[in-house]
């Protein structure tokens, strides 16, 4: 009886009747390793007797009450949380864009369904590599926080939380819908063949149970200690996992509904969505911080935070996908008429940190250069990836701009500053930037908490991180040398090539902390010249082979692209022998070049008549 009475939970909210089918006799048909505590309770004359069975008068019901203990919080500073934000970026996907876009749910064909919670707004079927058209879901999914696809013995049906109506419904086979829910946000389906569900249930602070044949309330439980619950998730050992604003913690409560442990202490803002993968990390949503922490779902130890504020939008739900993606819905901010949503996505993970590699081109099946003529430009010089994959444009035409943009066309460029050949974006939101302007002599760091200046410069033309991601590398093409500065303080220690180069254009870093140049004097030099990271010259590239290389760019294997102005063309070397592996042709004579997470070859070119623009390969 004591066993029983610690397990029970509160009595089951009424049955709802609205549209509902029901069967007073209907049986369970239940696998044999189904965890105990997921047994709904049996419809019969006589009450089951078990953890889910109602409470009987009030001694009954007092008994019924559990003694909940507290949760357990992980320390808050044991396992710092590595910042991850460079070579973990969300990145917007090509695609539909939503209004308010809320949970997201991947369905057995890999397909993804996306609930949008704007009045009249349809929620959306997506497949993310574009096989298919996006089309929307049933008119019921309209104004929807979630939507689940149920495949059961029963056939293909659709569960549906509608948040602002206090609805959920099921649709198609054994179809249903109750009204009396107060504020539910999110759904989880118990282990395959309980037919039970969890729905978070905002306003009242706790999670109701279900049953999903018949929409018949089984219990509900964490009242007390959850107070605006959002995101909810069940693990492979039936932990329930649930994340609450309220409280700014993730909720981990064993299979019998009670609380174990707490994830996010002093870490979390605002948990919205929350997800599991198949080695029980926990992804959440933090929408105020605009990021996806991902925890260690045992230890609770933080793995790594997928940051997407640079992609203008905060994130609200979060899945990850069959093949290991981590799909993120997130919506601009804004609010009432002018709130906008997307899909942001980040490609397979590599290892339990969240790192991820870029997509290394093959120069073999290159697709034919496209011009994107809508961004047009000055005079545009360097090119620089930001963290959420946006490409930072700086253009040195007199009435020019730097320039933010995003080459899938889904925002507006974003204008981050004055004319300037150079600028490099040094955190997620792009508002500490390293600025390089030629005609001014001036190379400054500014719009973060660390600023300075310096105008001592004759023709700054292009600037790098060092790999100590503490020094940065100017060169200066009258001065003929590339400057070592401190990052934080802008102040020399080192000058690279005096006396070697002859004028330099472009700076790269490779691997090993190699540091590349492009020597470009229409008499005397027109190469590429390696230096190791102390400033010790190795070798040149590309001699005979180039005319007048501007911007450079090294990617994971060490190919060198070499944006050739006079050439009109991308001209790719072997790192390492300086051998020709392609030459690409384009519209224009390009100066700046980079490869993008994704692989694209993008190249600001200038067609010598007062236009230019952006070309992407890829």
């Amino acid at each position: 009886a004591a066993a029983a009475a610690a397990t029970a939970i509160p009595a089951p909210l009424p049955p709802s009747s609205q549209g509902k089918t029901s069967d007073s006799t209907r049986t369970y048909t239940l696998p044999a390793s189904l965890p105990a505590a997921f047994i709904p309770t049996v419809a019969s004359a006589a009450p089951a007797a078990g953890p889910l069975a109602p409470a009987a008068g009030p001694a009954a019901a007092a008994a019924a009450t559990p003694v909940q203990p507290a949760p357990t919080p992980i320390a808050a500073n044991s396992n710092p949380a590595p910042d991850l934000t460079v070579s973990t970026v969300l990145v917007p996907t090509t695609g539909p864009v939503f209004t308010s876009p809320r949970n997201i749910c991947e369905a057995r064909d890999g397909s993804l369904l996306v609930a949008d919670c704007a009045a009249g707004a349809p929620s959306m079927r997506v497949w993310l590599g574009g096989e298919r058209p996006t089309h929307p879901l049933p008119a019921a999914c309209m104004a929807a926080s979630a939507v689940l696809p149920l495949d059961t013995d029963l056939g293909e049906s659709l569960l549906i939380i509608c948040q602002s109506e206090g609805r959920v419904e099921r649709i198609g086979s054994f179809p249903w819908r109750r009204m009396d829910l107060n504020g539910p946000w999110a759904a989880a389906l118990v282990p395959p063949g309980c037919n039970v569900m969890l729905i978070t249930e905002f306003t009242r602070g706790r999670v109701v149970w279900l049953d999903v044949r018949s929409g018949d309330s089984l219990g509900a439980f964490g009242e007390g200690i959850l107070m605006h619950p959002r995101g909810i998730a069940v693990g492979p050992a039936g932990e329930i996992v649930v994340a609450d604003r309220g409280t700014k913690l993730v909720h981990v409560f064993d299979r019998q509904r009670n609380p174990r442990r707490t994830l996010g202490e002093c870490r979390l803002q605002g948990p919205h969505g929350l997800c599991l993968d198949a080695h029980g990390r926990v992804y959440v949503a933090d929408y105020i911080a605009s990021v996806v922490l991902v925890f260690d779902g045992a230890s609770g130890t933080a793995l790594a935070s997928l940051n997407i504020a640079g992609s203008g939008g905060q994130p609200v739900g979060v899945l990850v996908t069959q093949l290991g993606r981590v799909i993120a819905s997130v919506v601009n901010g804004k609010g009432g008429a002018d709130t906008r949503g997307w899909l942001a996505t980040l490609e397979p993970l590599a290892s339990a940190t969240g790192t991820v590699n870029k997509k290394v081109v093959d120069l073999a099946a290159l697709p034919l250069p496209r011009n994107l003529t809508s961004i047009m430009l000055g005079n545009p010089f360097n090119l620089f990836e930001a963290h959420d994959g946006s490409v930072i444009v700086a253009d040195n035409d007199r009435q020019g701009r730097v320039l933010r943009v995003w080459l899938d066309g889904l925002r507006t460029p974003q204008v981050l500053g004055t004319f300037a050949t150079a600028a490099i974006s040094l955190d997620v939101s792009a508002t500490d930037l390293l600025i390089v302007c030629e005609p001014d002599g001036r190379v400054e760091r500014r719009g973060g908490s660390i600023t300075w200046t310096r105008t001592d410069f004759r023709r700054p033309w292009a600037a790098a991180l060092a790999d100590d991601d503490a020094t940065v590398l100017v060169s200066d093409s009258q001065l003929a040398c590339v400057f070592r500065l401190d990052l934080s303080t802008g102040a020399t220690f080192g000058v690279i090539g005096q006396g070697i180069l002859r004028y330099p254009f472009g700076v790269a870093v490779g691997a090993g902390g190699e540091i590349l140049v492009a020597d470009s004097h229409l008499l005397a030099a027109r190469r590429v010249l390696v230096f190791n990271k102390s400033g010790t010259f190795l070798r040149a590239l590309g001699q005979d082979r180039l005319n007048i290389p501007h911007g450079i760019y090294v990617d994971a294997l060490g190919r060198v692209f070499v944006a050739d102005s006079l050439a009109y063309a991308i001209v790719v070397l072997d790192g390492a022998s300086g051998a020709v592996l392609a030459t690409i042709k384009v519209d224009g004579r390009p100066r700046g070049v980079l490869v993008t997470q994704r692989g694209e070859i993008v190249t600001s070119v200038w067609n010598g008549q007062g236009h230019s623009w952006l070309v992407v390969v890829g």
